[in-house]
C-alpha cells in the first residue's frame, strides 16, 4: 500500500464481524422490517393475524435481496459489516438463500439455531456463525470491494 492506497491485486486482511456489531445489524433490520410491515399493511392486519406471515415474507425479501444484491443488509451497512463468499468477494446467490433458510429454521426451531450460532461467532477465530459455515460464507466489517471498500481474501 502507498499513499494512493491499496494497489490493484494487493490483499488486505479483512476482520470477522464481531457478534455485538451483528446482533446490532440484526436489531436494526428487524426495526426496519418492522415498521415497513406496518405502513405497507397496517397495524390491525398484522394484529388479526397476517403478522407472521408479512413478517416472514418481508424479512425474506428484504435478507435475501440486500445481501444478494448489495452485500449487505441496510442493518450491516449501519454498522460497517457485509457477507462475503468463499474467495472474499460477494457471496453467490445460492449461498445467500442457503444461509437465510439455515437462520430462519435455527429461528423457528424455539431459537436453538440462533443460541448455537451465537456461542459460534463468539469462538470461532473467523466468527463464523452456523449458518455460515453451512452456506460457505463469512461477515467481515468494513464494505465489500464492489461497493467501494477493498475486501479481499484467498
Amino acid at each position: 500500500m502507498n499513499e494512493r492506497g491499496p494497489q490493484p491485486g494487493a490483499r488486505s486482511e479483512a476482520r470477522p464481524g464481531s457478534v455485538v456489531l451483528r446482533a446490532a445489524a440484526v436489531l436494526l433490520d428487524s426495526a426496519i422490517i418492522f415498521l415497513l410491515a406496518v405502513v405497507l399493511v397496517g397495524r390491525e392486519n398484522l394484529e388479526h393475524g397476517m403478522g407472521l406471515a408479512v413478517y416472514l415474507g418481508g424479512w425474506s425479501l428484504y435478507y435475501i435481496g440486500f445481501t444478494a444484491g448489495m452485500g449487505a443488509t441496510p442493518g450491516k451497512v449501519a454498522v460497517g459489516l457485509h457477507v462475503a463468499g468463499k474467495q472474499g468477494g460477494r457471496a453467490p446467490l445460492d449461498a445467500v438463500i442457503l444461509r437465510y433458510i439455515v437462520m430462519l429454521v435455527g429461528a423457528l426451531l424455539f431459537g436453538i439455531g440462533t443460541v448455537i450460532s451465537i456461542l459460534m461467532v463468539m469462538t470461532d477465530p473467523r466468527r463464523r456463525a452456523l449458518h455460515d459455515r453451512i452456506a460457505g460464507t463469512v461477515v467481515l466489517a468494513g464494505r465489500p470491494a464492489d461497493l467501494g471498500g477493498d475486501v479481499r481474501r484467498e
